[in-house]
């Protein structure tokens, strides 16, 4: 062999894959910790050395906020706090790249003469500066970049089966671990050329992992429901460790049922074993796979070309493999999928397959500091309006757009009026208004009323702001998918004009949420936001929207003070806390007749605002008392008495599930059975560990609409999508978010048009009537009373 060596580096949100050539040798696959995968992870030790791969990975089972899973889902955020050190983003994806640059010198004996990087086509200069930067960092100087999917089309130019000629279209398909893009590249004489790309942000692997992790967990039912909440929301280092064991078998079996028909999956802390079959592993992963398909479809629409003059179809990225991927892709677009034995090294090894530069390998320079980037943080670009293709012996200069002639331009537009015109009368002829899909049911055809659409926006997006990690994650997981689900339902009745969804995860702190806001209203092709989810997170970025006019409605906090703001941006979907005291009021006098109430509250601001809120609705007379406990109280003998003197026929309790719990048990310990009407903060089934037989009868009022009761088909679609039942607050969220799609389905494309339409709506959805006053209330809030069991939560009662 002779000649320097070659690096190719495909840097990855998950993984990152290397390959080297020495001289004119075959490529080689490095290997990191055993693997031809390196973990993207990064772990900022507290000596100050950064930790990648595997050992990232298995130093932050103890220090997990000392961790970065995905540094390359970072890359906008200029500086990542890891524990108390606020490093650049730019150190730590030169930290991987280090680690790769490493091992390439060790096994070529010297470092390599060229390094090219890959990148998501829609990067512009600011994140290539970035990388650039970072490679700089690593000790990379002069690196070759190159669009992922051109590499992609370079690799498999060079199987032995597959040929295009210049002029050619091929598509590539790229589902890694956290992202999906599909890209329509062409052959020029040069080489590829990208002519189209669509991505969805928040789909990969990992969800297609999560949604099979929440199967599992259904299937254990009841007998598992202690040791899956620890495995769901580990709050240890033994649970940590048992959660990452699981998170691993899930994705090997992922992976198994790619060659095989069944596997099993090992669940710690239960020591059981659970059967996973092929065609379970598809109806979970159908949902999101149809996504991709979808957008692959339009990928096609805006490139202009047919999928019958396709001339490849080439999957890449681990998440490719699962044969279901190739059975759709052929079932919608009729062209045969393209399949290697490692897909998650296609890339990589395409860097090498590529003829070398003309000239000096392109470095992106940093952009000037203010220069605009047209990417958006996180997300590819929001799909257009496909333009017509250019008519025969329109003029071209390469390099540039299309120039057309006046007499082509005036044809081109005689054309598109000629559609138009045929499109209306059609509708016109088949239901007076619109197209019938628009307005019926859903895909599944359950009848539910869904945002009619007589002239859908396209190009537009909603955000999903709330906690999906850190100790509100459960909470803010149901109204995520709840919003979820409204927009993939609106997706499949408009195929040719989606809606996409951004998440912003708050992790339940205010600071994150505000910073994560700013970027929300820097994204100009969001004209809605379903959130944020706690009221702690909306006071805190509420003015933010309010000064973008980003209308956003919450589906869950309850503060009455947001509504006090002078916001005009600001909605809110359920009941607040006064509303929620009220409903307490009415159903201590009109359900179960009692007129003197003693309000007890766990100190927290939660608790003592709700027990203020309900002393003030029950009045003077019907308050028999107000005592404040610290939390962790077991001893409640002295509150006992003071209820007992009191005279009071029933408690209140304001706080959360933990007291709420010692308090009930401990209260029918004293021998005092009196009814127990908690707030929203007990609604957990954690209350039933801490109360334990006395549980029963106990009711906690929510302003969350139960979701069995809402519209049985609602739960069946939820649970084909996401393989688990709708928890509290997922119905809200999709009824949040069906007020945007309605907005948008209805011609409003732009932030001023989509305020003026939620203000003024006032529609039926699944939690009842749906509309806002003056200060963005809910005009007719509803209370739902649940009632507990000894092993469950069950709806009583809706209190308006």
């Amino acid at each position: 062999m002779t000649g320097a060596p070659s690096l190719g580096i495909d840097f990855g949100t998950s993984n990152t894959v290397a390959v080297l050539r020495r001289g004119d040798g075959p490529p080689e696959t490095l290997l990191f910790d055993g693997s031809p995968l390196l973990v993207s992870a990064v772990f900022a030790d507290p000596s100050g050395q950064l930790l990648t791969g595997r050992d990232a990975a298995h130093a932050a089972r103890s220090r997990p906020d000392r961790f970065e899973p995905n540094p390359k889902r970072r890359i906008d955020d200029g500086t990542v706090l890891l524990g108390d050190a606020e490093l650049p983003v730019t150190q730590l994806i030169a930290a991987v790249l280090a680690r790769v640059l490493a091992e390439a010198t060790r096994v070529a004996g010297r470092p390599p003469a060229t390094v090219t990087l890959t990148h998501p086509v829609s990067w512009a200069s600011r994140r290539l500066g970035v990388l650039t930067r970072a490679a700089g960092m690593a000790g990379i100087a002069e690196p070759r970049l190159m669009p992922e999917p051109v590499a992609a089309a370079y690799s498999f130019l060079a199987l032995p089966e597959v040929g295009v000629e210049p002029g050619q279209s091929v598509v590539v398909y790229d589902l890694g671990g956290g992202t999906f893009d599909a890209t329509v590249v062409r052959r020029t004489a040069d080489g590829f050329e990208p002519t189209a790309t669509e991505g969805i942000s928040d789909l990969g692997g990992l969800d297609i992992d999560a949604a099979v992790f929440g199967y599992l967990g259904a299937a254990l039912g009841p007998r598992g429901a202690e040791h899956w909440h620890r495995l769901e929301w580990p709050q240890d280092a033994a649970d940590r460790r048992a959660a990452r064991l699981l998170w691993d078998d899930v994705r090997t079996a992922k992976e198994v049922l790619s060659r095989a028909s069944s596997a099993t999956v090992h669940v710690p802390l239960l020591n059981d074993d659970l059967p996973l079959g092929r065609e379970q592993l598809e109806r979970l992963a159908r949902p999101l796979l149809d996504r991709t398909v979808t957008t692959t479809r339009n990928a096609l629409r805006e490139a202009g070309v047919p999928p019958g003059e396709v001339a490849g179809l080439f999957l890449v990225g681990g998440s490719s493999r699962i044969p279901l991927v190739s059975t759709l892709l052929f079932q919608r677009l009729g062209v045969a999928p393209t399949v290697v034995e490692n897909p998650e090294l296609v890339v990589a090894t395409g860097t090498l397959a590529a003829p070398p530069p003309a000239s000096a390998p392109p470095s992106a320079a940093p952009a000037p500091p203010g220069s605009p980037d047209p990417t958006p943080p996180d997300d590819p670009p929001p799909p257009t309006p496909t333009a017509p293709p250019p008519p025969a012996g329109a003029e071209r200069t390469p390099g540039r757009a299309a120039r057309w002639q006046p007499w082509q331009i005036a044809a081109a537009f005689v054309a598109v009026l000629a559609v138009i015109v045929a499109v209306v009368v059609g509708r016109t002829l088949l239901n007076g208004t619109g197209n019938p899909d628009d307005q019926g049911s859903d895909a599944a055809g359950n009848g539910r009323k869904e945002p009619v659409a007589t002239n859908p926006v396209c190009g537009r997006r909603l955000a999903w702001e709330g906690p999906l990690t850190g100790p509100s994650g459960a909470f803010g997981l149901n109204s995520y998918r709840g919003a979820t689900l409204a927009v993939t339902e609106y997706n499949r009745r408009h195929p040719a004009c989606t809606v996409t969804l951004k998440k912003a995860d708050t992790q339940g702190d205010a600071p994150t949420a505000n910073n994560l806001a700013a970027g929300l209203v820097a994204d100009s092709a969001i004209v809605g936001v379903v959130g944020p989810a706690l009221s702690t997170e909306t006071q805190a970025t509420g003015g933010v929207l309010n000064s973008a006019g980003l209308p956003f409605i919450t589906p869950t906090a309850p503060s009455p003070g947001l509504a006090q703001n002078g916001w005009r941006a600001f909605h809110r979907l359920v009941g607040d806390d006064d509303a929620t005291a009220l409903a307490a009021a009415s159903y201590f006098d009109k359900v179960l007749d009692i007129k003197r109430v003693f309000v007890v509250n766990d100190g927290s601001d939660y608790g003592s605002q709700q027990a203020r809120a309900v002393a003030a609705a029950l009045g003077e007379d019907g308050t028999a008392g107000i005592k404040t406990i610290t939390p962790g109280t077991t001893d409640y003998t002295d509150l006992a008495q003071r209820i007992i003197s009191s005279g009071a026929a029933a408690i209140f309790f304001g706080g959360y599930y933990d007291d709420a719990g010692r308090l009930r048990k401990g209260l029918s310990q004293a021998q005092i059975g009196a009814p127990l009407v908690t707030g929203d903060g007990a609604k957990d089934t954690e209350f039933l560990k801490y109360a334990g037989p006395y549980a029963e009868g106990t009711v906690t009022l929510c302003a969350c609409a139960p979701p069995e009761r809402v519209d049985p088909a609602f739960g069946t679609a939820f649970r084909a999508e996401f393989g688990a039942a709708p928890g509290p607050y997922a119905a809200e969220a999709y009824d949040a978010a069906n007020v945007f799609l309605a907005a948008i389905g209805n011609g409003n494309g732009s932030r001023p048009e989509v305020m003026d339409f939620v203000d003024d709506y006032d529609e039926d959805g699944l939690t009842g009537s749906l509309g806002f006053d003056d200060d963005g209330n809910a005009k007719n809030p509803t209370v739902w009373a649940y009632r507990f069991t000894t092993t469950s939560i069950i709806p009583d009662r809706a209190i308006k």
